[in-house]
């Protein structure tokens, strides 16, 4: 980014932190690589506003063109969302409680307060909220994140419910993904063959397949879920949109390998952190290197 004082927020101590959140998160462009002149910022800037309908559109340029809940929803003139996309969750979660206080039919504001809580590890206050999330946003996004909540607790008890539902979901579009993994659930390696197939065949597809992650990830293969996350963060309309998956509680594994820093390298979220501060995740060690779990 050209000039470095519009990234500067470290000489105004006297800021409230949450403005300097939106402070940095007016950055964040630059940082998260790469910085689509109309999407990243834009997007969070014209959302912040509540100007909806242009946030609508500045999310679905920065989703490559696709259609996009408007999840970057403003408090204010911070992003509510944001510190989750960098690695801070439990920074999003009060600004979601107060969303979902004034506005408690919105359905975006509770299918991401229940991810947050579920990528924190409170999974009794996570899946309550799904459940709430049910009588207001039965679809494709409630399914998707419960399962994958509910892939990071390791509990099959608390997969199957869910896992359930969301076939019963999937078959009003002709889907059988999840039938599928729920078939194989006492057969990884025959899971894996499957999860590595479908891996090749997304890998061209819009988000290039990073939703498999969780799923690699319950049945051992943390470098399989890594690829899948790296395949999803390679396409340049996707990289700011699925972030806040690889905090998902479920790969925390994926989180300890060689492979995964450098991910962060590139996509600049390490440039990020030592400038506005680390991850809940990912902590500065010796010299110039970080540890993630």
């Amino acid at each position: 980014m050209a000039g470095g004082s519009r990234c500067d927020i470290h000489g105004h101590s006297e800021l409230a932190p949450l403005h300097r959140t939106d402070a940095a998160g007016r950055c964040a462009g630059s940082l998260v690589r790469p910085a689509a002149e109309d999407s990243i910022e834009a997007g969070r800037l014209i959302a912040a506003a509540e100007h909806y309908q242009a946030a609508e559109a500045a999310a679905s340029r920065q989703n490559g063109g696709n259609s996009v809940p408007v999840d970057i929803i403003g408090q204010g003139k911070t992003p509510i969302g944001f510190p989750d996309v960098v690695g801070r969750p439990r920074e999003s979660i009060p600004l979601f409680e107060q969303a979902r206080a004034r506005d408690p039919l919105n359905e975006v504001v509770a299918l991401w307060l229940a991810f947050l809580y579920g990528t924190v590890g409170d999974y009794s206050a996570a899946f309550a909220e799904f459940e709430r999330s049910e009588q207001i946003a039965r679809d494709g996004r409630l399914y998707f994140l419960s399962v994958s909540i509910a892939l990071g607790s390791r509990d099959r008890q608390q997969l199957l419910p869910w896992l359930d539902k969301a076939i019963e979901f999937e078959k009003s579009y002709g889907g059988d993904f999840n039938a599928r993994m729920k078939s194989l659930l006492d057969e990884p390696d025959k899971a894996l063959a499957l999860l590595g197939d479908l891996a090749i065949e997304r890998r061209e597809r819009v988000g290039g397949g990073y939703d498999l992650a969780p799923w690699f990830a319950w049945f051992g293969d943390d470098a399989a879920a890594l690829d899948a996350l790296r395949a999803g963060l390679q396409q340049a309309g996707w990289r700011y949109a699925i972030l806040w998956a690889i905090w998902e509680p479920g790969l925390a594994g994926v989180r300890k390998l060689p492979g995964f820093k450098q991910l962060m390298h590139d996509v600049g979220l390490v440039d990020y952190w030592r400038k506005y501060g680390w991850s809940e995740f990912c902590k500065p060690a010796t010299g110039d290197d970080f540890e993630c779990h």
